[in-house]
């Protein structure tokens, strides 16, 4: 049972998915006399991870003394001056600020602008001349009817001579 419990462990080792207290139960189990033969390969891996947890180095560490200068507020300040400028003259350049690229486009596009404002002013005052024309087909519609007085007159020209011709048969 214990073997199970062991092979378990050492699943759960290898997946990163122990907590310390189950790496102590492995870690003794491997340090141990009554070790299984068919876990003996992990003998070595273990007695050096507690070999390693005893180690101290005798060599000392000097680590070095850091000390603050005036200097550094210096290139603090420096630096909050230089991006200051930076930011101020970006806001305030010439010209707003515009490659003389941008500023050739700009220049193209107001006078496209401008072009097609006075070609709409044209078009609207040659709409209001055609609006004249409209207005004159409307007073020449009533005007088509007279080509059917005309028509009308014609037939009663004809009732006209039939009427006299029948007169004078009749007397």
């Amino acid at each position: 049972m214990e073997l199970v419990k062991i092979e378990t462990l050492l699943d759960k080792y290898f997946e990163g998915q122990t907590s310390l207290q189950e790496e102590q139960q492995l870690s003794s189990y491997f340090t141990g006399k009554d070790v299984d033969p068919s876990l003996a390969a992990y003998v070595p891996m273990f007695q050096g991870f507690e070999q390693a947890r005893t180690e101290q180095s005798q060599q000392e560490l000097e680590l070095p003394q850091i000390t603050r200068s005036n200097r550094n507020w210096w290139y603090g300040i420096a630096a909050t001056l230089v991006v200051g400028l930076g930011i101020a003259s970006f806001m305030l350049g010439g010209a707003n600020g515009l490659t003389a690229e941008e500023q050739e486009a700009l220049a193209a596009y107001e006078q496209a602008r401008s072009s097609l404002i006075l070609l709409s002013q044209s078009m609207n005052k040659g709409t209001e001349s055609i609006a004249y024309l409209g207005e004159i087909d409307r007073v020449q519609a009533p005007l088509t009817h007279l080509g059917e007085f005309e028509k009308g007159q014609a037939h009663l020209a004809r009732l006209n001579e039939f009427s006299s011709a029948t007169n004078k048969v009749l007397k």
